[in-house]
């Protein structure tokens, strides 16, 4: 293994962390949304993409009468638009086949896609991969703000802000 490709794993577990960090505040979110008690007896293990379909659905259902300010709804819209992109990518990642081509000495993604007969074929670095778990980790404290924003226990002594997720 060179270091390219230790580069390329490091950042690749960075995201799936950094994702998964992502996917338990989106569940966070939607358990305050729906007003479950028992946040961890809800739905606790399903994929991200879940997550925002639901909130977005709960969200819309909510309408005038969320409890949240006009800001506030289309703020969690923006976020949970901003999330579909990311596990979009992050699927390619860790969804997909690596391959490295010697031609073009480059490492590739390739994923199938729904609905075609056409793989998506992708050049990827190191630097791609770590980026997008940059992304993920700036998304998860906004999220993670929003929630506490709205749905917490107000700020703590220090002025600061937690979300809860009370089981």
């Amino acid at each position: 293994m060179d270091e390219e490709e230790a580069a390329l794993l490091f950042g690749l577990g960075l995201l799936v962390r950094n994702a998964s960090a992502v996917e338990y505040t989106l569940h966070t979110i939607l358990v305050h949304l729906k007003g479950i008690p028992r946040a961890y007896a809800y739905k606790s293990a399903e994929p991200g993409t879940w997550y925002i379909k639901e909130s977005i659905k709960r969200l819309d259902a909510m309408g005038d009468d969320a409890g949240l300010t006009a800001d506030a709804l289309v703020s969690a819209r923006a976020l949970l638009s901003r999330c579909t992109v990311l596990f979009e990518d992050r699927h390619r990642y860790v969804h997909g086949t690596w391959a490295y081509d010697d031609e073009r000495q480059t490492w590739l993604t390739l994923r199938g896609r729904r609905k075609t007969n056409w793989p998506e074929i992708m050049t990827t670095s190191a630097e791609q991969l770590w980026d997008l778990a940059a992304k993920f980790d700036r998304i998860q404290q906004e999220l993670t703000l929003w929630d506490a924003t709205h749905f917490g226990d107000g700020p703590d002594e220090s002025g600061r802000y937690a979300s809860t997720k009370r089981g």
